[in-house]
């Protein structure tokens, strides 16, 4: 289990656990929990796209004229689009 799992796992039972808390700060503390949660998994998708990207771009560099250079500029190109869609959702 990677630790963004762990995080989402923990915050996910404490926000279930204090939903319905007759307790005042219990309960706001649950629904600030549900309102960064969408936004803590949108980090997660962009580091790793962005570390994707990060590997593909440093094997292009490296890369000898092997026939997947192509394939590569084209994951590139396609990882940058999420990556731009993503940050576009977090605005």
């Amino acid at each position: 289990m990677s630790i963004y799992d762990e995080a989402k796992t923990i915050l996910n039972k404490y926000r279930n656990q204090n939903y319905n808390s007759s307790n005042q700060g219990e309960h706001e503390l649950a629904m600030a929990i549900d309102a960064i949660l969408p936004r803590f998994v949108k980090i997660e998708e962009l580091l790793t796209l962005y570390k994707e990207l990060s590997f593909i771009r440093f094997y292009l560099v490296c890369a000898t004229d092997d026939g997947q250079g192509q394939d590569l500029m084209y994951k590139d190109d396609l990882i940058t689009r999420q990556i731009k869609r993503l940050e576009g959702k977090m605005k």
